[in-house]
């Protein structure tokens, strides 16, 4: 079931990341994953550990809510790595956690050329500020790159905070700056919010049935779900 599905991201490394909209592709995607599942277990094609499991009556066909996405996207912003808290959750929610690699030897040899070549440019009396050319360095360092420093980034990217890491315990120094590129994550948060919430213990997830039969007044959409 689409299992690597993200609907949205808060990626955070020294780099972060607010969330943007799904475009309308990612959209259609991300339902055409949801219906496709529930369409299929509707019509008793999925199974658990026991078995298959029954066909469903009442299970419904999921459409898009852009006030809904709004609402997602404020609160996944946030990188709280929590549901809404009770007192201002207006929606169903489903979070999940995933971890992504550190950068790879291409992505560190291009960080390591954007600072050198612009530290050259410095050393040599090229760059300036609004006052004008900024003097030549005479003690300027070429970067090298350290696992250690990247680890150490990626444990505190870990944290989901978007500030230094407290003073107590940095190790190196650090620069925080705003990137769109989902690309350069070390973490990615997802939050999934429905309008109609569900996940209670004991309730029953579905009704047992023939597909749509359980429909009522809003009739059958298709592929045995409910309008």
């Amino acid at each position: 079931m689409c299992r690597n599905l993200i609907l949205l991201f808060v990626t955070v490394l020294i780099i972060q990341t607010e969330i943007n909209a799904l475009t309308l592709d990612e959209q259609n995607a991300v339902l055409a994953c949801h219906n496709n599942f529930r369409a299929s277990l509707a019509n008793g094609k999925e199974q658990n550990k026991t078995g298959m499991l029954p066909s469903g009556m009442n299970i419904k066909k999921l459409t898009y809510s852009k006030t809904v996405e709004a609402s997602a996207t404020n609160w996944a912003n946030k990188c709280t790595q929590s549901h809404t808290p009770s007192n201002q959750r207006k929606y169903g929610e489903n979070l999940a956690m995933d971890e992504i690699n550190a950068l790879t030897l291409d992505e560190q040899n291009a960080i390591l050329d954007c600072h050198n070549n612009f530290r050259a440019s410095l050393a040599n009396g090229k760059e300036q500020n609004k006052t004008g050319m900024m003097p030549q360095g005479m003690n300027i360092k070429k970067l090298t790159y350290s696992k250690t420093v990247e680890t150490s980034a990626t444990l505190w990217a870990n944290n989901c905070s978007m500030s230094h890491t407290p003073g107590n315990q940095r190790k190196y120094g650090e620069n925080l700056a705003m990137n769109s590129d989902p690309n350069m994550a070390t973490k990615a948060a997802l939050l999934e919010a429905c309008k109609a919430c569900g996940n209670y213990l004991g309730q029953v997830i579905y009704k047992k049935g023939k597909p749509c039969s359980g429909c009522g007044s809003t009739g059958c959409a298709s592929n045995g779900l409910c309008n």
